[in-house]
């Protein structure tokens, strides 16, 4: 995937530049850090300077091509990390051209995708990743002017990385199996030279001292047979000039990778501690895939389709909001109620998440109580043998006293009668009378009392009870007022007070023929009528004579002809949305309040709790206030969806929808990561084959007495491609 967006921008002075005729020179590319992504492309033309340069590197044309009249090139320049202590995020690259020898101008610049940046070096300050920005120019008339990145130019940090890595292995699997320069030259050494051999040759024009003209063709021609199965070097190097190396690492990059891997590979093996070639062999072949331990393209490029994207992985654990996690139980509250209640995951300062329960969940405190007292306090079958104790001890106390009540009292006993032969004047007569005979003795006295009393009743039932009670039905209290004409006021009602404050309801007759009911509240403004449903209060009538409450508008007669609000909603809503209607946000705007269904546009500012970017489209569906669907359309910044909900104050973050672009993006990755794998193995190849090529065709000389001629014969038998030289001593 690329980090700069496609297309890049030709500025309108480097449109000039390009259209004017005569010569241009592309002469340096910068790293911006200012964010420019939010300008149009009208903007982003009109630009001649951006700001907050970061790194800025020589520009190279790695390519050019002529089709008809139109001119293409490709610019190129490599960004290293060389030296970088940190990561160096970037927006921004621009590259600058100059007219013949005039001044430097910005000429094309490209934004970068969110997220991208150059990893730090390591420590020891050796470039590990590159940015490599390759820009294809089509120069036509002045109305075509393009430019394009190129996909196989622009590389990412871990892209880059992984190719390193991947051919640091393969490189160093294919190196450990061939002889290094030193052996090569070990053995070159002990070999003469061709200086060595024509003297050597001079001195032995004897053939019956060295080999017969029949003995030295045959030995030629099958060294010729075995040269013309080879390619000749120029057939060689015509074939490598063929080879476009540029998108590759160079091989000053790889030898400081391999060298990296030796130190570090140093470092953990001790120096007599290794394999022998056969054994390491071995070992490469239980790693690969077939019987030649190699692993081909195919093979590769299927392995990387099943792996996922590094960014992919990092925004996939960035998006897991552990906020959302909610924690649900019953529990026993401060007041020793059982409750239950839903607490949700707070993130703390070093972020990790924390579900606090302690300012709501008592169950602990309660139950230590309960835990402490439970010693002291008796069990049920003793507090039940205590209860029965009880009872039976009150029992017999009863019983006793009523024995010696009746122990008591005798029959012949006197006692003293108040009793009153007047019961209207309440006069008394005291008496004493046997306690055996009272009643009987008094009971005519009595019947006065008697009807006294039912006197006394009658009245009574006719009056209102002081302590309350049950009235009888339709019964009403009446009060009388005066004439037709009479202004009494007050004819009486009913009154409360309590503190300073009182309430009455009572006939007012104020006027002539006019009787009011007034319901009378003194002494502050703070009572109220208060019309209470099972208790609570549902409406109310002040002391100003302001009403709360719901009014059945429809039920009401004589009400004007006025709008109601769903009216209103109803005609807003016919005009609100118009397709010549619009409505722009901007900074002051809130995402978490725009509900209305509609299309809205954000220009030039992020709105509140948006996605941070400034130029999109807002659409809302609302299907209630709990279900609120909002969708951000930023263009090629992508598309972001989220449900929120008023009702219960939630508002997520946005989800980020994949595009085909995204894809693309992916596959290209995958394809360019397959096109290196295949030119490094091609290049390995090759190499292998001109190590193989000089091995075959080097020829061998030694030196032997004159004494020694039987095993020189011998020596020089047992290879094609060696020569033995008889000295005479």
């Amino acid at each position: 995937m690329s980090l700069i967006r496609d297309p890049v921008i030709i500025t309108a002075v480097g449109h000039q530049m390009m259209t004017a005729g005569g010569d241009i020179t592309y002469t340096k590319a910068t790293l911006y850090g200012q964010d420019i992504s939010h300008l149009t492309k009208d903007q982003l033309e009109s630009l001649t300077l951006i700001g907050n340069p970061l790194l800025t590197v020589p520009v190279g044309i790695s390519d050019k091509s002529v089709d008809g009249e139109q001119t293409t090139i490709a610019l190129e320049a490599t960004f290293t990390n060389a030296n970088l202590k940190a990561d160096l995020p970037y927006k921004a690259v621009g590259f600058f051209a100059k007219k013949d020898n005039g001044e430097e101008k910005l000429v094309i610049l490209g934004v970068a995708n969110s997220g991208a940046y150059l990893a730090a070096a390591s420590p020891d300050g050796v470039a590990s990743d590159a940015l490599d920005v390759k820009v294809a120019i089509a120069i036509g008339d002045a109305t075509s002017v393009t430019a394009v990145v190129d996909p196989a130019g622009s590389v990412t940090p871990a892209t880059l990385s992984g190719a390193i890595n991947k051919a640091t292995h393969d490189l160093t699997a294919k190196i450990d199996t061939k002889a290094d320069k030193t052996d090569v030259t070990a053995q070159f050494a002990t070999k003469a030279d061709k200086t060595t051999v024509e003297q050597e040759l001079t001195t032995k024009a004897n053939s019956a001292d060295v080999y017969t003209k029949k003995q030295v063709d045959d030995a030629l021609s099958s060294r010729d047979t075995a040269i013309a199965t080879k390619a000749d070097k120029a057939t060689v190097d015509a074939e490598i000039s063929k080879i476009d190396f540029t998108p590759y690492a160079k091989t000053a990059d790889v030898n400081k990778q391999i060298k990296t891997v030796t130190d570090l590979a140093n470092s953990k093996v001790s120096a007599d501690y290794s394999y022998s070639k056969a054994e390491l062999d071995k070992k490469l072949l239980a790693v690969t895939t077939d019987t030649s331990g190699k692993v081909n393209a195919n093979q590769v490029a299927s392995m990387i389709a099943d792996k996922a994207d590094k960014t992919y992985v990092d925004n996939q654990i960035a998006s897991i909001d552990l906020g959302k996690i909610k924690f649900h139980k019953q529990y026993i509250d401060a007041n020793g109620q059982k409750a239950d209640g839903t607490w949700n995951a707070t993130k703390n300062k070093d972020g990790t998440y924390t579900i606090d329960l302690g300012q709501d969940d008592w169950t602990a405190s309660k139950l230590a109580d309960v835990l402490v007292q439970l010693p002291n306090k008796a069990d049920t079958s003793t507090v039940n043998a205590q209860i029965a104790d009880a009872k039976n001890t009150i029992k017999s106390n009863v019983d006793n006293l009523h024995n010696d009540l009746q122990n008591q009292i005798n029959a012949n006993d006197k006692g003293t009668i108040t009793t009153g032969y007047d019961w209207n004047t309440g006069t008394p007569t005291n008496e004493s009378r046997s306690l055996q005979n009272a009643w009987i003795v008094d009971q005519a006295t009595l019947e006065g009392a008697v009807d006294r009393m039912n006197s006394i009743n009658s009245n009574a039932n006719g009056r209102l009870s002081l302590g309350g009670g049950d009235m009888n039905l339709r019964s009403t209290i009446s009060w009388t007022g005066g004439d037709i004409d009479a202004k009494t006021g007050n004819l009486g009602g009913l009154h409360w007070s309590g503190g300073t404050d009182t309430a009455s309801i009572y006939g007012d007759q104020n006027n002539n023929d006019n009787l009011d009911l007034a319901f009378d509240l003194g002494d502050d403004s703070s009572n109220h009528f208060s019309f209470r449903n099972n208790g609570s209060e549902v409406a109310a009538i002040y002391s100003n004579g302001h009403f709360s409450g719901t009014v059945d508008w429809s039920n009401v007669s004589g009400r004007p002809d006025v709008a109601t609000h769903a009216d209103v909603n109803n005609a807003i809503d016919s005009i609100r949305y118009a397709p010549q209607e619009r409505r722009s946000l901007g900074g002051d705007d809130d995402a978490n309040n725009i509900v209305d269904d509609g299309v809205y546009r954000i220009s030039g500012n992020p709105i509140k709790n948006g996605n941070g970017q400034s130029w999109c489209f807002l659409r809302v569906k609302r299907w209630d206030y709990n279900n609120i669907y909002q969708e951000l359309d930023c263009g090629s910044g992508g598309i972001f969806v989220r449900n929120i909900s008023q009702t219960n104050k939630n508002y997520p973050g946005w989800q980020r929808i994949a595009t085909s672009d995204d894809i693309s993006n992916l596959q290209n990755i995958i394809n360019q990561q397959n096109q290196t794998i295949q030119s490094l193995t091609s290049r390995l190849n090759n190499a292998e084959n001109e190590i193989n090529y000089i091995k075959a065709n080097y020829i061998e000389g030694k030196s032997f007495s004159k004494s020694q001629e039987a095993q020189a014969t011998q020596w020089e038998n047992a290879n094609s491609q060696r020569i033995a030289f008889i000295r005479d001593n």
